[in-house]
């Protein structure tokens, strides 16, 4: 989960909005933000 102040972009279509929070419970969109935000790699297949 994320704060709303941090920017989901480009995933925010990817993740649900409820209680004032983001979230999602699919590992790879998961993935793919931190890949994004903090440069960190995909899991390999």
């Amino acid at each position: 989960m994320f704060s709303p102040e941090d920017d989901p972009w480009p995933l925010s279509g990817q993740f649900t909005y409820a209680g004032g929070r983001h979230f999602t419970n699919d590992t790879m969109v998961i993935a793919r933000f931190f890949a994004e935000k903090w440069g960190v790699s995909l899991p390999h297949p």
